[in-house]
This record gives C-alpha cells, structure tokens and sequence, in this order.
C-alpha cells in the first residue's frame, strides 16, 4: 500500500469521511447506494478522486482484516499452524480425488 505524508493523509481522511457520510445520506433518502457519477454530483468531486478514494478505503479495509485476524485472534504460530492443517487437508483431498478417481476407472 502507498505511504502518505501526513498532510496527505488527513486529506484523505478527510475526503473518505465526506464520501461515506454522501453515502450513508444518499442510501437512507433513497433506498440504495449511490453510483460513482451521483456521489461525483453531490460532493462536486471528480469521479477519478472519488474511484481512487474508494480504492484506498477498499486497500485500507484489507489491512485492517488482516491486522485483525492476525493480532486478535492468533499468535503467529497459531497462524502457521493454521496454515499447515489447511495445506494438510488440500493434500488430503487431492489423495482422496485420485483414489476416487482411480477406484472408479478399475470398476
């Protein structure tokens, strides 16, 4: 993810909060979430700053997902053991696949 200066990140901020505040009105007075071209018309901001915006807030809702899930609910060897007993039961399943599969083709 790009870093930001501080004078850049408190604009940014600043524009996320005014988008999704724009939202939340338009979405409560209207039933649904507003297009690109109607948030553009409501805030007089261009449709490029409001798609780069709502990349940053999707890219910033990533990081924040995986901060969570790794500092919240796991320490990191919790994390590779996790990840261990998924790759374990790929495995597993891919074996069981090609046992199916060759049981089916000897019947």
């Amino acid at each position: 993810m790009r870093k930001f200066n501080k004078d850049e990140s408190i604009e940014i901020v600043n524009k996320i909060n005014k988008i999704q505040r724009a939202e939340f009105k338009f979405k409560k007075e209207n039933g649904r979430e507003p297009n690109i071209e109607e948030l553009s018309n409501l805030l007089n901001i261009s449709i490029e700053i409001i798609d780069e915006v709502k990349k940053i807030i999707i890219e910033l809702e990533k990081e924040d997902e995986k901060l969570n899930y790794k500092s919240i609910h796991h320490s990191k060897e919790e994390i590779k053991k996790i990840r261990d007993i998924r790759k374990n039961k790929k495995e597993i399943q891919k074996i069981k696949n090609y046992m199916k599969y060759n049981d089916n083709r000897d019947a």
